[in-house]
């Protein structure tokens, strides 16, 4: 039921670790 969830907030953390990187 978190499936969701947990694919958006490792969708999130992706972006912030991009835009840390840059």
């Amino acid at each position: 039921m978190g499936e969701k969830q947990a694919k958006s907030r490792a969708e999130k953390a992706i972006e912030i670790e991009r835009s840390k990187m840059e």
